[in-house]
C-alpha cells in the first residue's frame, strides 16, 4: 500500500491546525418558527390530555357496552358484570349482553335451539347445549329485558320459523342463536364456519347480517385498537425497526453490498412495469382470442391501454437511469463514506436506539392521552320497533316489541380532539 506523500496534497491527510475547534461557533437554531409550532403543538397535546385524564374513564374505551348501559367486565351502571367480562352480539342494531366466556361450540359449530336473548338464555326441548353453556348475566332488572317464549321465538318449534319471529326477527331483534365464537377485544365474533351453519339450519342462507361491531364511536375503537395492539406497534414500530437499522448499517460496510441493493431495486422496479405491461397485453390478446369472448371490447381495449401506459412508463425510468447515472454513482460515493465513518464512529450505531426509545415515550403518552379521550363520550339509548318480517302478523294480544341498544356518542369539541391528536 502507497504511503501517504505530503508533497502531494490530494494524497496527504489533512491534518487540523492546532487552534482549530470546528464549526461550533457557528451552530444556531435555524428555524425557530417551526420549533416553536412544535412547541405550541406539544402544550396542545398536553392540555387536551389533562383535560381527557381529569374527565374521562379509560373503562369505556376498553370494555365493551351492553343493551342496558353496563360496561362488561365492570362494576360501571345499574348491574355488576365484574365476572362477565365479553359482549355476545344478539341483533344488527348492535345490541348485546355481557356474558362470562365466549361461547365455543366444537358440536355442529351452533345450537339454533339454545337462544341468547335480553333475558338470559333461552332453550327448547331439542337444544343439546347444556342451561349452563353461556353464562349471562343477570338482567332480570334491567329495564329493557325481554325473555323468550315458544311463541315469540320458536313457533311450532320451526327452526325457519324461529329466524322469522318475533323475538329472532332476522338478526333484528331481542334474540339469537348460540354459535362458535372468537374472542376480539372482549368481543365474541361468530365464526364464518358457524354463521353459516346457522344459515342453513334455519333456511336463511343469503341473507347478509353483520353481527360484528358494537355502538361504540370511530374515535372509541380506533383508540381501543391502538390499545389492543399496542405490543404489536412497539415490537414493529421498536425492535423490527431496530434489527433492519441495525442490518442495513452494517451491510453498508460489505463491499459491493451497496450497490447491489441500489442498482437491484432501480432495475427490479422498472423491470416491474415492463412486466405487468407484457402481462396486460396477453391478456388482452387472450379476451380478443377466446371462443366464445369472456370480455367486453372495452375491457380489451382498456388493458391493452394498460399495457401500452405501463411499457411507457418503463421507457420513461430506463431513461431518467441513464442520464442520471452519475448522480446516483456520486450519491451511492457518499453512503459508502458514511459507512467508512461507522468504522471509525461505531457508537453512532445506537442512535436509532435512542430514537426508539423517545418513540415509545411518545406513544405511551399519547396512547393514554387518546384512551381517555375516547372515553369522553355520553351515552344515548335508542329504541327500535322490531317490525315482523312482511306476511307476520303479531299473535293477538301482541303489541309491536321495541329493542333497546345503547351508543356512545361525542361532542364536538372532543371529536376536534380527537382528529388533533390523529
Amino acid at each position: 500500500m502507497a504511503e501517504d506523500n505530503p508533497d502531494e496534497p490530494e494524497t496527504s491527510k489533512l491534518i487540523a491546525p492546532a487552534d482549530f475547534d470546528g464549526p461550533t461557533k457557528n451552530r444556531r437554531c435555524t428555524d425557530v418558527f417551526c420549533s416553536l409550532l412544535l412547541v405550541i403543538a406539544w402544550i396542545a397535546m398536553t392540555g387536551i390530555g389533562a383535560y381527557a385524564v381529569t374527565n374521562g374513564d379509560y373503562r369505556f374505551v376498553l370494555f365493551p357496552i351492553d343493551y342496558d348501559g353496563n360496561i362488561c367486565g365492570t362494576d360501571f351502571g345499574d348491574v355488576d358484570m365484574t365476572d362477565f367480562e365479553y359482549f355476545y352480539f344478539i341483533n344488527i342494531f348492535t345490541g348485546g349482553v355481557c356474558v362470562k366466556e365466549c361461547p365455543s361450540i366444537e358440536e355442529n359449530l351452533t345450537d339454533v335451539h339454545t337462544l341468547v336473548t335480553y333475558g338470559g338464555l333461552f332453550q327448547t326441548d331439542d337444544a343439546f347445549l347444556p342451561a349452563d353453556a353461556i353464562e349471562i348475566g343477570n338482567y332480570s332488572t334491567a329495564e329493557g329485558a325481554i325473555t323468550c317464549t315458544d311463541l315469540t321465538c320458536y313457533p311450532n318449534g320451526d327452526p325457519e320459523l324461529s329466524y322469522t319471529s318475533i323475538g329472532v326477527n332476522k338478526g333484528r331483534g331481542y334474540a339469537f342463536y348460540a354459535l362458535d365464537t372468537f374472542e376480539a377485544l372482549k368481543r365474541c365474533i361468530p365464526t364464518e364456519d358457524a354463521f353459516d351453519e346457522m344459515q342453513n339450519q334455519t333456511g336463511s342462507t343469503g341473507d347478509s347480517l353483520s353481527m360484528g361491531d358494537d355502538g361504540q364511536n370511530f374515535f372509541t375503537r380506533l383508540y381501543a385498537d391502538f390499545w389492543t395492539a399496542r405490543w404489536y406497534i412497539l415490537g414493529f414500530g421498536f425492535g423490527v425497526s431496530l434489527v433492519v437499522s441495525f442490518s442495513y448499517l452494517l451491510l453498508l460496510r460489505v463491499k459491493c453490498v451497496l450497490g447491489i441493493m441500489v442498482w437491484g431495486s432501480i432495475f427490479i422496479t422498472i423491470g416491474m412495469f415492463f412486466a405487468a405491461g407484457a402481462y396486460a397485453f396477453t391478456e388482452a390478446q387472450a379476451w380478443e382470442d377466446a371462443v366464445p369472448k369472456t370480455a367486453t371490447d372495452d375491457e380489451i381495449l382498456g388493458a391493452r391501454i394498460a399495457s401500452y401506459v405501463l411499457w411507457g412508463i418503463g421507457g420513461v425510468l430506463l431513461l431518467l437511469l441513464c442520464f442520471f447515472r452519475k448522480q446516483l454513482q456520486l450519491a451511492m460515493g457518499t453512503v459508502k463514506e458514511t459507512a467508512k465513518a461507522l468504522v471509525t464512529m461505531p457508537m453512532i450505531i445506537f442512535l436509532p436506539i435512542v430514537q426508539s426509545v423517545g418513540f415509545i415515550a411518545f406513544m405511551i403518552i399519547w396512547t393514554v392521552y387518546a384512551v381517555f379521550l375516547a372515553s369522553l363520550g355520553d351515552f344515548t339509548t335508542t329504541t327500535i320497533d322490531i317490525t315482523p318480517d312482511v306476511g307476520f302478523e303479531l299473535p293477538e294480544g301482541f303489541e309491536t316489541p321495541q329493542v333497546t341498544v345503547r351508543q356512545f356518542v361525542f361532542d364536538d369539541f372532543t371529536q376536534q380532539s380527537g382528529w388533533y391528536l390523529i
